[in-house]
């Protein structure tokens, strides 16, 4: 994965954090979307700049939720909007956190998109944050019954392709994306976990 630097997984993990507290999703939840939407990204072999695309718009997914309640329509929208605020290499991910809860059938929010008018960072970010959801809400499903989940949507909320595709990397993967970022428990957790994150996104990249 394209390096980042270590003011903008500062600013990214924390953004991610106090998002998730003020949703009221359980704590983590922006990070396991993340690792596993950058795992996916890997996995599908795409260029470094949509695997850095899409761990970004995944963990700062839910970033209206500082101005709007996270089931509001519009909280993409307003997540988009706090995004373009951040510095210009985390405002990349701007289209994905926008359009991640758009469905392939037209259905979605904030715009209507359908079928591959989504762009793929922003399906592959709504597929990692339903599945990061799931595992968090009910941690007996265990990463492959959260897998198996999403297919319910395949058609309607998810691409059939995708969705399938994530399934087969669920099971091809099982420890991939394992919160690779460790949850932060606090704003001093912050630094302990960017060494370890910059190394390995060097690594990879």
């Amino acid at each position: 994965m394209t390096p980042f630097t270590r003011e903008t997984l500062h600013d990214a993990l924390l953004v991610a954090r106090i998002a998730d507290l003020i949703s009221g999703a359980p704590e983590g939840t922006s990070q396991r979307a993340a690792d596993a939407a950058g795992s996916f990204a890997t996995a599908l072999e795409l260029p470094a700049a949509i695997e850095r695309i899409s761990y970004l718009g995944a963990l700062l997914s839910e970033a209206g939720s500082f101005t709007v309640a996270p089931a509001d329509r519009d909280a993409p929208l307003a997540a988009a909007a706090f995004v373009a605020q951040l510095p210009p290499e985390v405002r990349s991910c701007g289209d994905a956190v926008r359009w991640h809860r758009e469905c392939w059938d037209g259905g979605g929010d904030p715009d209507g998109l359908r079928w591959d008018a989504v762009p793929l960072p922003a399906a592959i970010v709504g597929i990692a944050r339903r599945f990061a959801e799931s595992l968090n809400i009910d941690s007996s499903l265990g990463r492959e019954g959260a897998a198996f989940e999403l297919l319910g949507a395949s058609g309607r909320r998810f691409k059939p392709s995708l969705v399938d595709r994530f399934g087969r990397y669920v099971v091809e993967h099982p420890d991939a994306d394992t919160l690779a970022t460790p949850v932060i428990a606090s704003n001093d957790g912050v630094d302990a976990v960017l060494d370890a994150l910059i190394l390995g996104c060097r690594e990879h990249d």
